[in-house]
C-alpha cells in the first residue's frame, strides 16, 4: 500500500471517529469498504461493509445485497448468508437476494439449502438464467453431472457465456467425456 492509499484510509477512519450519528458512520464504513474493494482487498472490504450494516439499517435492499456479495468475496460467507436471509424475511419475493443467497450457500457447501432456494425462484420463473446456472452448478457439485449438463446446454444454446462454458466442461469431464 502506498502513502496516498494509507492517507485515504486514515482520513476515512478519522471521519468515522468524528461522525455525528450512526447513519453517517455507516456511510463512511461503506465508503471505506468501497475503497478496499477498489484495491481488491476483499477481506478488509468485508469487515468495513459488515461495520456499515451494523451501524445502520437505512441502506436500500440493493445496497444490502451488493454489500453481502462483497462480504462473501472476503470469505465471510456466514455473515453474507445472514444478511440475505434477514432481507428475505422482510421481502421474500426479492429474486436478486434469493439468487445470491443460493449462490453463497453453494459456496459454503450447503448444497441442499442452495438447491431449495433456487427452486423457489424457478417455481415462479422457470427460465431465470441465474437461477438455472446456480442449479446446474449445485447438481454438478453433487455429482449429478448428466442433469447439470442438460441445464448447461440449454443455457449455452441461448447465449455463449464463460460462466456457463467452464462448469459445463467440468461436468463433461465428470462423466468421462473428454472430447
Amino acid at each position: 500500500m502506498d502513502q496516498s492509499q494509507a492517507e485515504v484510509i486514515i482520513k476515512i477512519n478519522e471521519s468515522i471517529e468524528q461522525a455525528k450519528d450512526d447513519k453517517e458512520k455507516a456511510l463512511l464504513y461503506k465508503k471505506l469498504g468501497e475503497f478496499y474493494l477498489s484495491k481488491e482487498d476483499y477481506k478488509k472490504a468485508a469487515e468495513a461493509f459488515i461495520s456499515a450494516l451494523s451501524q445502520s439499517k437505512a441502506f436500500s435492499e440493493e445496497e444490502k445485497i451488493q454489500m453481502a456479495i462483497y462480504i462473501s468475496w472476503g470469505e465471510k460467507l456466514a455473515e453474507a448468508i445472514h444478511i440475505l436471509e434477514e432481507l428475505l424475511l422482510h421481502n421474500p419475493d426479492n429474486t436478486n437476494a434469493r439468487i445470491n443467497l443460493s449462490r453463497i450457500l453453494s459456496w459454503s457447501d450447503e448444497l441442499d439449502r442452495a438447491l431449495k432456494e433456487v427452486e423457489v425462484i424457478l417455481a415462479k420463473n422457470p427460465k431465470n438464467r441465474d437461477a438455472l446456472l446456480v442449479k446446474a452448478n449445485v447438481l454438478n457439485w453433487q455429482g449429478s453431472h448428466e442433469k447439470a449438463i442438460q441445464i448447461y446446454e440449454g443455457l449455452l444454446m441461448e447465449k455463449e457465456e464463460f460462466d456457463v462454458r467452464l462448469p459445463y466442461t467440468y461436468a463433461l469431464i465428470g462423466i468421462g467425456d473428454r472430447k
